[in-house]
């Protein structure tokens, strides 16, 4: 797709951080297929996240999030450049995960149900 602009500059710590903090997370970060089991007190969750790069980025995920079955609602952090997408349950929320994953956004399940 269409290349994507450059993510907020780090501060002076997480810069020296971040390789380190890299590294680690593509290590321990389990398959997506096993994070639809369960959030982390073991329930399901039924809200997505998406770290995006700008504002052409957001509107994108805005509208694949959208697209997708079950979408109830979504919020925009601009503090730390998130789109959360809240779906009618887990399964639907998993659904979209994956067609935003094919359709190249990183998303993710949220820590934690959002409520709109």
């Amino acid at each position: 797709g269409p290349r994507r602009g450059p993510p907020p500059p780090l501060s002076r710590y997480e810069d020296r951080h971040q390789s380190r903090y890299d590294d680690h997370r593509s290590r321990s970060r389990p398959p997506a297929a096993m994070q639809a089991v369960a959030g982390p007190g073991g329930e399901r969750v039924d809200t997505l996240i998406y770290k995006y790069q700008d504002d052409d980025d957001r509107d994108a995920v805005q509208e694949c999030f959208e697209d997708c079955d079950g979408c109830l609602g979504m919020l925009t952090n601009e503090k730390i450049w998130a789109v959360f997408a809240k779906f009618e349950d887990p399964d639907l929320a998993a659904a979209a995960l994956e067609r935003a994953t094919s359709a190249g956004f990183e998303a993710d399940f949220a820590k934690r149900s959002l409520n709109l």
